[in-house]
């Protein structure tokens, strides 16, 4: 696999949401399948992007 500095992979882990400036998508909120903080409440992580933002899915739901 080629290198990619400017190319963050984020596997396993569920986009809650999408954050918008208008109606251009500058990031993502996320929740990774192993974060969880106490009591068993989920840790949301906000990430925002410098040009793009790419959502991709997998099998999951994929028939739904």
């Amino acid at each position: 696999m080629d290198v990619q500095s400017n190319l963050h992979l984020r596997t396993n882990s569920r986009v809650s949401r999408v954050i918008f400036e208008g109606t251009k998508a500058v990031g993502v909120a996320f929740v990774h399948s192993r974060n969880r903080a106490h009591k068993g409440e989920l840790r949301e992580t906000i990430v925002r992007a410098r040009k793009c933002v790419v959502i991709s899915s997998g099998t999951l739901g994929t028939p739904q």
